[in-house]
């Protein structure tokens, strides 16, 4: 009888060591995957936040160019006008009419 409890004794000991080594287990698996998951989660947030500001850099990107266009649709709009192509050949290029003088005049400096 001595020996049965002996050996009850010794099962419930390795079914209790068991048990722990079970749940300190399980314990360390779920702490890793909550240091994983927090992980991935803050690395989305962060990349979240850049594609925001790269986004509103590309806007702004987007209404530079746009204004730049609609500068040049109007400068190609007006290069269809014979008159103001005379008129903007004459003063790019100091182009004269019969009998007209061309005077040229010192440019101010910007500092001044």
């Amino acid at each position: 009888m001595a020996q049965n409890k002996k050996t009850k004794n010794i099962k419930k000991k390795k079914k209790l060591k068991t048990k722990v080594l079970i749940t300190r287990t399980i314990s360390l698996v779920l702490v890793f995957l909550s240091v994983y998951f927090v992980y991935e989660i803050v690395t989305e947030v962060q990349q979240t936040f850049q594609l925001g500001k790269d986004l509103e850099d590309a806007q702004a990107t987007l209404k530079e160019i746009e204004s730049e266009n609609q500068y040049l649709i109007e400068q190609a709009e007006k290069l269809t006008d014979p008159e103001y192509v005379k008129g903007y050949a004459r003063g790019l290029f100091s182009f004269s009419k019969d009998g007209e003088q061309i005077f040229r005049l010192p440019q101010i400096p910007d500092d001044e």
